[in-house]
């Protein structure tokens, strides 16, 4: 018998006082967003947006993957439509 429990009968539950919660043991630490997984967002933001979804359980904070893939997705956009165009036109290709 548990010396925690004095009142405990073999095989029953241990009693508790009203609004008492049974012991949970801690759950182990989340790791953080990864590196890998944060630059692979930044060139392919759909996977961050898919590392978001999925690893939301397993890592604490995984904001990092969406801001990388929206950051990712900003510098396309910028790329494609204003730098680029003046680069071609600069170059003298229409």
């Amino acid at each position: 018998m548990d010396n925690n429990f004095p009142n405990q009968v073999p095989g029953q539950m241990p009693q508790q006082a009203p609004g008492q919660y049974p012991y949970q043991p801690p759950m182990p630490p989340k790791g953080k967003a990864g590196c890998w997984g944060i630059v692979g967002s930044f060139i392919i933001p759909i996977l961050g947006v898919i590392l978001f979804f999925v690893m939301k359980n397993k890592v604490e904070n995984t904001k990092p993957y969406l801001y990388a893939a929206i950051a990712g997705a900003v510098v396309s956009l910028i790329c494609n439509y204003l730098i680029l165009p003046q680069m071609m036109s600069a170059m003298g290709a229409q």
